[in-house]
């Protein structure tokens, strides 16, 4: 099978139109990721619903008032090895990000990339005040 130009050039949209979707998608899944993260609550025995959790327990197990203290303090221990993760992890999830919008700059024209960084700037302006890195 012989290729000619514009095949080519077909081919090589198509593999370009791929590594987009994914860099894209990598992209929105670690936007979205995060902004779960950063919808929980931070401090000890206050993480993720935890008194939710506690109550939901509480109700479903029948708890005394000394397994729901003692429930408090597991949760509060989860949420600080949770977030002692996430501050390891946080630094890849930066690279990752910074690595991608360095592909995508590179597939644009000179005229779009100001459009790009404006989006950049408002993406990352809406994780510093949900708090996130």
């Amino acid at each position: 099978m012989r290729f000619d130009g514009t095949s080519r050039k077909a081919i090589a949209l198509l593999i370009l139109v791929f590594a987009l979707g994914i860099a894209l998608g990598a992209v929105g899944h670690m936007l979205t990721e995060r902004s779960v993260l950063a919808s929980r609550n931070r401090g000890p025995g206050t993480g993720p619903g935890s008194g939710q959790l506690v109550n939901r327990l509480t109700g479903d197990l029948n708890l005394n008032a000394d397994q729901q203290k003692q429930l408090r303090v597991i949760l509060a221990e989860m949420q600080s090895r949770y977030d002692a993760i996430r501050q390891q992890t946080g630094p890849m999830f930066d690279q990752a990000r910074d690595e991608g919008r360095d592909h995508i700059r590179k597939i644009l024209t000179p005229d779009q990339l100001p459009k790009l960084e404006d989006f950049f700037n408002r993406v990352d302006e809406e994780r510093r005040k949900r708090g996130v890195r």
